[in-house]
């Protein structure tokens, strides 16, 4: 019985080692910029490793929600870099790249936003592929900033970097709750920048099967309006 156990236990562990470790983020960037004009600019970055056949579909499409009439996305970088080193870029042009986001299809209000779709080829095990765009934001969209970041997926992450600047005069208040790092300050100019960086970040399952999260996941916030 307690052979039959054991046998239990270790298909149970490996079953949560495959699929946490599906794909695993090499780095991921999260820049987020106030202009003096009160735009704003949101700028993202990831470099993802895909082990499993599994991770195609999880990490071989990737979708950006945006309103067109008050934000303009930006594809800075879309490709996937083959186990031998062959750099493969993302299709540029696609007919079926842009649609209404799968949320709002049964509301009319929000017909306005699209969804972008990157479609990376190439694929194999051992890839890496990299995305990385901008999100520009009109002041009238966005009347204050408040940004509330989870630091757990269903992935792990070896190195996760957040920034946030602003105009020197504009408060700034952060919260983060799990983690004991604290932000680094710079002065550049007009400008403050105040920057985060995580490292090992486990990842965070759950499913009907199983859960295997940490016991308080870490969050991040951050607000130009004092928090409560």
């Amino acid at each position: 019985m307690k052979n039959l156990l054991f046998i239990v236990f270790v298909f149970f562990m490996a079953n949560v080692l495959s699929y946490a470790y599906d794909g695993e983020y090499i780095k991921l960037e999260k820049k987020y910029t106030l202009n003096e004009n009160s735009d704003f600019i949101y700028h993202y970055f990831h470099k993802i490793k895909l082990n499993t056949y599994s991770a195609y579909s999880d990490f071989g499409e990737f979708f950006i929600p945006y309103h067109p009439e008050y934000q303009k996305l930006t594809i800075i970088k879309a490709e996937t870099k083959t186990p031998s080193g062959k750099i493969v870029p993302a299709p540029e042009k696609d007919p079926y790249r842009e649609y209404l986001p799968k949320i709002f299809s049964h509301t009319g209000y929000y017909n306005d936003y699209k969804e972008y779709i990157v479609h990376h080829v190439g694929l194999e095990l051992g890839c890496v592929v990299e995305l990385e765009y901008e999100i520009t934001t009109k002041k009238e969209f966005v009347p204050f900033v408040n940004i509330v970041l989870p630091l757990h997926n269903e992935n792990p992450i070896q190195e996760l970097l957040i920034s946030f600047t602003v105009p020197k005069e504009i408060e700034v208040y952060e919260y983060l709750s799990g983690r004991n790092e604290k932000a680094e300050l710079v002065e550049n100019g007009q400008d403050k920048t105040y920057s985060w960086k995580f490292a090992q970040l486990n990842p965070c399952l759950e499913n009907d099967r199983f859960k295997v999260c940490p016991e308080e996941a870490p969050v991040l916030q951050i607000s130009t309006k004092k928090l409560e």
